[in-house]
């Protein structure tokens, strides 16, 4: 009887894991459970707002619809408005600019240059003007100095006359010495005024004397004779200068 009891408790025991393990295997959810559990399907927020406000059932949905074409095409316009007025505008505008610009550059070379230019003739305009007035002068001289010789030729000629005793033939080339010295006389005084009215008063003085004092006549031609040889040497340094 004993024998009978402890293999009854032995036959307990082995069966106690036993059914654990079947526990365990009936928890463990099979593959087929786990790919009959539902699955969340549903589209996203933005997805479902975007079908709420794009629904054709819905007035909404058709007005958004309808304003979101023309939208469309107002943007559409509105670009092609944009890049027309480039290409027709202001890309031709901007070339000509960039083409003013080149030219104004090339205009204010050549201008500076032109300034350049005329500064240089101005520069020789002034010399030149400075020589023609020198030369206009010193023919003012010299015409003064060829008149003065004449004058001393007619004056040394009417010394010769009175030491030959033809005073009619020295009272002439006195009167032509006269004549010569009047015409002369303008640009002598420019030349030398002291000196040129002396030669004026000595000439009267020979021939107011010349009437009446052969002798101081004479004397005064010599002293004149030396005059019109210093003045001679005036005009000739003015020429010369």
């Amino acid at each position: 009887m004993d024998e009978n009891v402890i293999s009854t408790e032995q036959n307990d025991e082995n069966q106690e894991p036993l059914e654990t393990a079947a526990e365990v295997v009936e928890a463990v959810p099979s593959g087929e459970e786990e790919q009959s559990q539902p699955v969340d399907k549903r589209p996203g927020w933005l997805k479902r707002f975007m079908a709420f406000l794009f629904n054709e059932d819905t007035r909404l949905g058709r007005f958004n619809k309808s304003f979101l074409r023309l939208l469309v095409i107002i943007i559409a316009l509105f670009a092609t408005g944009v890049l027309v007025a480039y290409f027709v505008l202001y890309q031709p505008v901007k070339n000509q600019l960039v083409s003013t610009t080149e030219t104004l550059r090339s205009t204010t070379v050549q201008l500076n240059d032109t300034v350049s230019t005329l500064e240089e003739v101005d520069a020789a305009l002034t010399d030149m003007t400075t020589a023609y007035d020198d030369l206009v002068e010193d023919y003012a001289y010299a015409t003064a100095q060829n008149e003065l010789l004449r004058i001393y030729g007619m004056v040394v000629d009417a010394q010769m006359y009175i030491q030959s005793k033809n005073y009619i033939e020295a009272k002439k080339k006195l009167a032509s010495a006269r004549n010569v010295l009047d015409v002369a006389l303008p640009e002598l005084r420019k030349a030398n005024k002291a000196d040129a009215e002396r030669l004026d008063t000595r000439l009267d003085l020979v021939i107011s004397e010349f009437g009446n004092d052969v002798k101081a006549a004479e004397s005064d031609l010599d002293v004149m004779v030396d005059w019109v040889l210093e003045f001679d040497k005036l005009l000739q340094g003015l020429i010369d200068k």
